[in-house]
C-alpha cells in the first residue's frame, strides 16, 4: 500500500472506471459501487476514484467542473512504457497530451535517464508514465 492515496474525483464514475482499466491499464482493488468509489493501482502508484453523489454535503460546497484538477499530474512507473503508450494511442488518442521523450536528471551526482509520456483521463487528470 502506497504512504499517499490521493482521492479523485470524476464526473462519470463508470466510464472512467473502465477508462482507467481498459485505457492505462490499472488493476481496481476494489469497490463500492453504491457510493460510486473504487481503489486502483498500477506498480507503486494507487489512488481513489469517486464521484461525488448528491447526497455528499461536504464534498458539493465547492463547484466541480470539467477539468477536475488541472494543477496536479500524477506520475506512475511502469514496466513497459511502449505497451502503454501504443495501448493508450489505439484505444484513446486523444487521451495523449505528449509522444514517449528521453527525460534525464541528476541524481546524486549521477545522470538518471528514463522514458515518458503524459496522458489525461476523461476528466482531465494528467498523469506521467514513466519507465
Amino acid at each position: 500500500m502506497s504512504n499517499l492515496v490521493p482521492e479523485v474525483y470524476c464526473s462519470n464514475f463508470s466510464v472512467t472506471k473502465m477508462f482507467y482499466i481498459k485505457v492505462f491499464g490499472f488493476n481496481m482493488k476494489d469497490e463500492n459501487e453504491e457510493q460510486s468509489v473504487a481503489r486502483f493501482n498500477l506498480g507503486k502508484m494507487e489512488f481513489i476514484l469517486e464521484e461525488p453523489l448528491p447526497s455528499d454535503i461536504h464534498k458539493n460546497t465547492i463547484k466541480l467542473k470539467k477539468f477536475f484538477s488541472s494543477d496536479i499530474d500524477f506520475s506512475c512507473e511502469v514496466d513497459d512504457i511502449k505497451d502503454l503508450y501504443y495501448r493508450i494511442k489505439t484505444l484513446s488518442a486523444k487521451s495523449l497530451c505528449s509522444k514517449i521523450e528521453n527525460k534525464s536528471f541528476e541524481q546524486n551526482g549521477a545522470t538518471i535517464t528514463h522514458q515518458q509520456f503524459i496522458a489525461r483521463d476523461p476528466d482531465g487528470y494528467r498523469f506521467r508514465f514513466y519507465q
